[in-house]
């Protein structure tokens, strides 16, 4: 999809959002992940979406915050998300139960 602007996915319960799940992202303008549980965010997602204006990622785990104005605040919002990417390498193991148990194990990949 070449022309693909917006991705919405909020409420979904999606722990971990990888790059290769998506086509060309160099026109994408939005991706609203609000009220998930993402804890693993792939940085190319964010690389490859040079467009990218608006992050919805309020309610996750890895981070929790409405970044507008993305083209402009790209390097103070990166670091924000810097536990997001770094959680890539994890394997994480979680319930779906309400009482926030979470395990974490060493892997290539989630």
């Amino acid at each position: 999809m070449p022309n693909l602007s917006y991705i919405g996915l909020w409420n979904n319960r999606i722990k971990t959002l990888r790059r290769n799940s998506f086509g060309s992202l160099t026109e994408l303008r939005t991706i609203d992940l609000d009220g998930n549980i993402v804890n693993a965010l792939d940085r190319a997602i964010i690389d490859d979406a040079v467009n990218l204006n608006t992050l919805f990622f309020d309610g996750n785990l890895c981070a929790s915050s409405y970044f507008g104005n993305f083209l402009i605040s790209r390097p103070t919002y990166l670091p924000m998300l810097e536990i997001c990417f770094r959680n890539m390498r994890y394997i994480v193991d979680t319930t779906t139960e309400s009482d926030g148990v979470y395990s974490f194990f060493d892997g290539p990949h989630p």
